[in-house]
């Protein structure tokens, strides 16, 4: 076989793409909680599409084209795609190694040709995962894990030992040669294309590094360095683990610009898990608070709360999306389902994407409160949300999550109220609640607009209301959940 600069360098002549002005290309606000792209405000709406659906009918090019073409009429505008995992005959047919590690397949180079020139086409922008765990983890470990199979074994004309040899891949100079080499061919390649919207280097890499073997942080520092060099700078970095809390080593490090949490409803992680709504947004606040770059949750779901997850999923999809932003999220959560029966009902297909339309209306409102000043300009800090009345509720106990950021002088604050027992796993049916009253302590003294709105349907109502030592409002009826946007009447 040909080397594989060879190849790479052939590759990335008959594939390039268009370059496009830096005012195309996400960077980090101002005030790092917040994405822009040029002057305009960039909030990532979307879900992972990591591979396409086998038992979709179409190629893979069609299946791309089309779910693109719905998230965008949609107003989505991201999906997280993998360009691995590194097996030898991976079931992803984006992997771009595939059948030994010095060797790009054309096959797959050309399928990631065809989802970016589609992602360009209908203004979606994509998180590109260059592998996963699944080819560095032992495979008595987990049905998930194929070191076996791995492009980097020496069984399979690999660098390193077929027994142990995971653990050496930090540190291998021929593996991380490789590993350079896939990055820069993906840089060539798609590095000019503002479809890319982030690079991340491995998904859930903890399952496969453990965080411990010798040279993993290090590992770490060089391929960002390396990659934010060959890209030019042009595109941000990221990084994905398995547990919750990600890793404060690599999620703090200045060569990752923002944060990516995996969170699943399990019950192993205590009685809060299965409210997918409050741990969603209680990682965005806490990651944006430690680490002072944005946070993404990057995957979600209902897991193991239930013997069928998808049986919940609308619950976990709707409560998990919208969350993060009210406490400091760069935007929704990224949801793990995007295939399978229920995606090829058309009436499911019309719902799921009703939730990223919905959504899409309310950062509009957001915009149109700001005027031309990006979302990413103006430093939020938490808002104090105190429910002092609800009613309707048919069940006791605790009865609304409130979640609230606000702006630099009241410039805007967006608050969110959702029924705390709507969680993964929950048989609670819907509840409705009416005569809701809530204080937002630190708003600033003055006339408000209060623009409510119905996350459901994106309908929204308006009303004028005057403040004096915090603002307190009443919400009209509403089911499940209502979101809020405070702006200042100038």
């Amino acid at each position: 076989m040909a080397p594989l600069t060879t190849v790479l360098a052939l590759l990335s002549l008959l594939g390039g793409h268009v370059a496009h002005s830096d005012s195309d290309f996400v960077t980090v606000g101002a005030n790092h909680l917040h994405f822009q792209a040029g002057d305009s405000s960039f909030v990532p709406i979307g879900l992972n599409i990591a591979w396409p659906d086998k038992h979709s009918g179409t190629s893979t090019e069609d299946y791309y084209e089309e779910y693109f073409s719905d998230l965008s009429a949609s107003g989505g505008n991201v999906a997280r795609v993998w360009l691995g995992p590194n097996l030898v005959d991976s079931f992803n047919p984006l992997a771009l190694l595939r059948h030994n590690y010095t060797t790009v397949d054309p096959a797959a180079a050309g399928l990631v040709d065809s989802l970016v020139a589609s992602a360009e086409k209908h203004s979606v922008k994509l998180l590109l995962t260059f592998d996963s765990f699944n080819g560095l983890c032992p495979s008595f470990a987990s049905g998930n894990c194929k070191w076996g199979d791995s492009v980097y074994n020496s069984a399979n004309g690999g660098p390193l030992n077929s027994q142990v040899g995971y653990l050496a891949f930090w540190t291998d100079a021929t593996a991380k040669k490789a590993f350079k080499a896939l990055l820069k061919f993906a840089s060539d390649r798609w590095g000019g294309s503002s479809a890319v919207f982030a690079w991340e280097l491995f998904n859930e890499v903890d399952l496969a590094g453990y965080d411990l073997p010798f040279g993993f942080y290090d590992w770490h520092e060089e391929m960002a360095g390396y990659l934010r060099k060959v890209d030019g700078g042009r595109h941000l970095i990221t990084e994905s683990f398995g547990l919750v809390a990600g890793n404060k080593f690599v999620d703090g490090s200045d060569s990752f610009d923002f944060t990516s949490t995996h969170n699943y409803a399990r019950t192993s992680r205590g009685p809060q898990s299965p409210n997918v709504a409050k741990s969603n947004a209680g990682w965005s606040k806490d990651k944006t608070n430690w680490y002072k770059k944005p946070s993404i949750v990057g995957e979600f779901g209902c897991d193991d709360t239930v013997p069928d997850a998808d049986a919940n999923f609308r619950h976990t999809l709707h409560a998990g999306l919208w969350s993060p932003i009210f406490r400091g999220g760069a935007g929704t959560g990224l949801s793990w389902f995007w295939a399978g029966e229920a995606m090829d009902d058309d009436f499911e297909r019309e719902w799921f994407l009703a939730e990223f339309r919905s959504y899409s209306k309310f950062v509009g409102v957001v915009g149109a409160e700001l005027g031309a000043r990006p979302l990413g300009d103006v430093p939020f800090e938490e808002l104090s949300v105190h429910v002092l009345e609800s009613s309707g509720a048919s069940e006791g106990g605790e009865e609304l999550d409130a979640f609230g950021i606000v702006g630099e002088a009241g410039a805007v604050s967006l608050i969110w109220l959702h029924d705390a027992k709507d969680t993964c796993g929950s048989d609670t049916p819907t509840r409705s609640f009416e005569g809701v009253q809530i204080w937002l302590k630190n708003i600033p003294d003055g006339d408000w607009k209060v623009t409510w709105f119905d996350t459901e349907t994106g309908a929204s109502t308006e009303e004028t209301v005057g403040s004096v030592g915090g603002l307190t409002i009443t919400a009209p009826s509403f089911v499940q959940d209502i979101a809020i946007v405070v702006s200042p009447i100038i």
